[in-house]
């Protein structure tokens, strides 16, 4: 190893700019330098303050002009070489591994080193603002999710979940188990059972959302909670709470179920019902009208004890809104779901209905029972229960009894006349044997 010596030539180290600056002779200098196994290079300021500065950096670059007093030593190795370079002779002596000078330019070391760290340098800078620009592009979704996934939830008055589409086929196992026309069973995250249902009837999304809200604020013992929607494009969902032993109409045809609905358990459901109706139409904020009371509507708990379910969906329909005619329709449909729950039968309801009050108005009511009731059947409930029910089904509306008087009647408050032929055409009695032949069990 020797050093080589570059007059009026000042260098420093760029990668790092690790120099240390001793303060001794020029010789000291050279000889620091040569037995430091990391010294590159030394420069000794000659200008009076005696600093010897000695670079362990590999990349060094400085400049050179006539007018510098330092002197700089660079080690170079001396193993044999198979061609010595023919560097032609140059006013300075950094030519040999320096770009060439201009008059007064400063001459640079390891241009390419350096144009590798710079490129280097500006590759890293954009691939950072890229995982940086996606980790906030993420976050922003996530959170325009969450804000989705929240809505009408935490401070909201209603509670409602909102799910999206994606959700919905991960609750239901992509619609996997369906409960009834256009419902399907689903398991929410806190692994509570629910009930999606389909809806066919296109609104606004806003619209949608609103009316939505609404259902969402009813709470009624008889009434099936709402526990959250889905407002995604082309897709509008409800999610109802589960009940384990589903429709009411569903228990009347399994006979295991259905012996477990006696005489007293079907007077409670009908006076339930008749609870719900009546807290929809005069206890809430506005007036909401089921507008399809069906046994399929009527769900049964654990206990057996009714809930309505699907109420209010007229007023997310806009075809079935501008049709609806208000609370005569409920009246009207729970006085046929009255005769089918004592009768047991769920055909033809205007024939039910014709065959029911001709056996009544003969003195015959009790044969109308359904004979899979096991018990004691109490025959006063039964006379208020199939007045009341032919006061629903009365063809003049105007003559229909008002859900809070169903609800007094049921209960044994409010006394009922013997109501009207509830038909606009009621049938020859002479058809009464055939009636009966089809529709006695």
């Amino acid at each position: 190893v020797s050093m080589m010596t570059y007059q009026h030539t000042f260098l420093y180290g760029i990668y790092p700019p690790n120099d240390s600056i001793t303060i001794t002779s020029l010789d000291q200098c050279q000889s620091l330098c040569l037995k430091d196994p990391l010294c590159t290079a030394v420069t000794y300021l000659n200008d009076g303050t005696a600093q010897c500065r000695v670079k362990t950096s590999q990349y060094i670059t400085g400049y050179f002009h006539p007018s510098l007093t330092s002197i700089s030593y660079v080690k170079i190795c001396l193993d044999p070489l198979a061609v010595l370079p023919n560097n032609p002779p140059s006013a300075n002596p950094l030519s040999a591994f320096l770009p060439s000078s201009v008059d007064n330019r400063s001459n640079r070391i390891s241009v390419h080193s350096l144009t590798a760290a710079v490129i280097s340098s500006i590759c890293v800078f954009f691939v950072l603002q890229i995982v940086v620009g996606l980790w906030l592009y993420k976050r922003r979704v996530i959170s325009l999710r969450r804000q989705a996934s929240s809505a009408f939830t935490g401070s909201s008055s209603t509670g409602l979940v909102r799910w999206t589409y994606a959700e919905i086929k991960e609750l239901t196992g992509n619609f996997k188990h369906q409960l009834g026309p256009h419902s399907y069973k689903a398991m929410l995250k806190d692994s509570r059972p629910a009930v999606v249902k389909l809806l066919l009837f296109p609104l606004e999304s806003r619209k949608f959302r609103a009316r939505v809200s609404v259902l969402g604020s009813i709470y009624h013992k008889h009434l099936v909670k709402l526990e959250g929607y889905c407002c995604d494009p082309g897709h509008r969902f409800l999610v109802y709470e589960f009940l384990k032993n589903g429709s009411l109409d569903a228990c009347l045809k399994n006979p295991k179920l259905c012996k477990r609905l006696t005489w007293r358990r079907r007077t409670a459901i009908c006076l339930g019902v008749a609870k719900a109706i009546s807290y929809l139409h005069t206890e809430c904020r506005e007036f909401i009208s089921h507008g399809d009371l069906t046994l399929g509507n009527v769900i049964l708990d654990e206990n057996l004890e009714a809930k309505v379910s699907e109420f209010g969906l007229g007023k997310l329909d806009i075809e079935a809104s501008a049709a609806e005619r208000g609370a005569e329709k409920d009246v009207g449909d729970f006085g046929k779901l009255v005769l089918a729950l004592i009768t047991g039968h769920q055909g033809n309801n205007e024939d039910l209905c014709e065959w029911t009050y001709n056996k009544w108005i003969s003195g015959y009511g009790w044969r109308v029972v359904d004979k899979r009731i096991e018990g004691d059947i109490d025959f006063e409930e039964l006379e208020r229960a199939l007045r009341i029910a032919y006061w629903c089904l009365q063809v003049d509306e105007r003559m229909r009894p008002s859900m809070g008087e169903v609800v007094n009647v049921l209960e044994g408050t409010l006394s009922v006349d013997p109501p009207p032929p509830p038909f606009a055409c009621q049938r020859d009695l002479h058809e009464e044997g055939s009636m009966e032949s089809d529709l006695e069990p």
